[in-house]
């Protein structure tokens, strides 16, 4: 039996690879006329690529020169060099958003309003994410308008959530929503916005602390106030000279109802510096520290009237005594005891400020005391001409009554209305006094003219005198039914024992 010869084994060639050095050698050795005739092209190539290379480094020398040129402008206050910057380095491409950004707040600082408005308003549209710092201006700008309206709240909140969409831990945007939200009513929002900023901007904590109070999270509230106080503190010891984070070490501790503690606070500050907002702190606390007293029904005016006078001490022409009428009202404490014990504390003030005066000589007039009224009236408008509502009154006591005096009632009623023009309620004063004087078509004018703004018995009956002197009897008859009407309602209004 023949063999088969054993054939030799082999590798295909298409697997057969040769060092790379050889392959090239042999390239050059079989292509090099081709290499020879091209080499010219190839050197020009070359010379293109290093010239077009260079020609970018030194346009972005150039963008990053005019960039950093135009800061220093910005820094120099030479606005208009730093605008050319930059508009040079965006004509080379510069262009970023950042960039465009910088020129819009540079044309600002040149009073170009419209033209930063527009730039600004094209980096930041609503239906995109746009350029953050651009949505921010935005909605600071509508947020700080004088007469804000609903539509101007909605489009600054639209613009924070397109911030929002970018960084969600964004500090500026979260405070700003969070604000709008507790101006708007909803407070779980602003809570969770401004409880995401306070361990970063620890003047939040306090509002945080109230919202959680409003919300009924009473030990939310607590432990937020406490880390405040602890924030506060600590701020307090590095810099005992800063008067801002006394006083607000001072605000949290009343917050967790402390209040000696936080006059502690307060008094001991005073004794470092003498400064008004210490004194104004010092009286707000108390009328809080009175508020809380009058919460609890077993106590009386002993327990807080030694507050309202401290309150007094510390400001003295603050408009404590108003305040402290109103905290009356709310807490169902504007019974006769209450202001029997006001009444004696105001009368035996030794300083009686413009608005003690004032207070007093309204309490004698509802007491019937007319003379006594007309001097605390008189005091307090010599002390303060410029207070046009102790103005208003002193003129309506003086043209009220047995003894008015009439020519003085129309001197002081037309200073006030100098000042005031617009004031409704002085129109209806000068129109009794001009009543009283027997110049019924002069008062008609400012009757009618404060009875658009407010009526009220007295304005109507002093309409139906002038329609009756001036024989219009249909008139006066109507404005004599709605007096007696009008004074009927305020007589139902009034609650019992007051």
């Amino acid at each position: 039996m023949s063999q088969i010869p054993q054939t030799e084994e082999f590798e295909p060639d298409y697997l057969q690879t040769l060092p790379l050095s050889v392959t090239v050698v042999r390239w050059l050795l079989t292509c090099w006329p081709v290499l020879l005739l091209s080499l010219p092209c190839v050197l020009v190539g070359l010379a293109v690529w290093v010239l077009v290379y260079s020609g970018y480094e030194n346009q972005l020398t150039q963008v990053s020169q005019y960039l950093a040129d135009a800061q220093k402008r910005v820094d120099a206050k030479d606005y208009d060099e730093a605008s050319l910057c930059y508009q040079r380095a965006i004509q080379m491409g510069a262009g970023t958003d950042e960039v465009v950004y910088k020129l819009a707040k540079v044309y600002q600082q040149q009073d170009e309003n419209d033209l930063a408005l527009g730039i600004i308003s094209s980096l930041a549209p609503l239906n995109q994410t746009g350029y953050a710092p651009a949505h921010l201006d935005l909605a600071t700008s509508l947020l700080s308008q004088p007469n804000l309206q609903s539509a101007g709240v909605g489009l600054a909140e639209s613009h924070l959530r397109r911030i929002l969409d970018q960084d969600p831990n964004s500090l500026d945007a979260n405070s700003l929503l969070g604000q709008i939200y507790a101006r708007t009513g909803r407070l779980a929002e602003a809570r969770n916005h401004l409880f995401m900023v306070m361990k970063d901007r620890p003047g939040f904590m306090l509002q945080v602390a109230a919202l959680e109070r409003a919300l009924c999270k009473d030990k939310d509230a607590d432990t937020t106030a406490r880390q405040a106080v602890n924030a506060f503190s600590k701020l307090s010891r590095d810099d005992p000279t800063n008067p801002g984070a006394r006083l607000s070490l001072a605000a949290a501790t009343a917050f967790l109802k402390d209040f000696t503690g936080a006059e502690s606070i307060l008094n001991t500050g005073l004794e470092k510096a003498d400064r008004q907002e210490y004194h104004a702190a010092l009286s707000n606390l108390y009328l809080a520290w009175a508020d809380d007293s009058m919460k609890n029904r077993k106590k009386g005016p002993d327990d807080w009237m030694p507050l309202l006078e401290k309150a007094m001490q510390q400001a003295p022409e603050s408009p404590v005594i108003d305040q402290f009428r109103l905290l009356m009202v709310r807490n169902q404490r504007n019974d006769a005891e209450t202001n029997q014990a006001l009444r004696d504390l105001l009368a035996r003030s030794e300083e009686k400020s413009t608005g003690v005066l004032f207070l007093l000589g309204l309490d004698a007039w509802e007491q019937k005391r007319a003379e006594e009224a007309r001097q605390y009236l008189d005091e307090a408008y010599k002390a303060d001409p410029s207070q046009v509502g102790v103005a208003n009154n002193l003129a309506w006591m003086l043209a009220t009554g047995d003894k008015p005096d009439l020519p003085r009632a129309l001197e002081v009623i037309n200073h006030a209305l100098e000042a005031a023009p617009g004031t409704f309620e002085m129109y209806g004063t000068r129109g009794r006094v001009l009543v009283r004087m027997q110049r019924y078509r002069e008062a008609l004018v400012d009757l009618e003219k404060s009875l658009r703004a407010k009526s009220g018995p007295n304005l109507h009956s002093d309409l139906a005198d002038a329609y009756e002197a001036l024989g219009m009897a249909e008139l006066a008859t109507i404005h004599r039914r709605k007096s007696a009407e009008a004074r009927t309602a305020l007589e139902a209004a009034k609650p019992s024992g007051s």
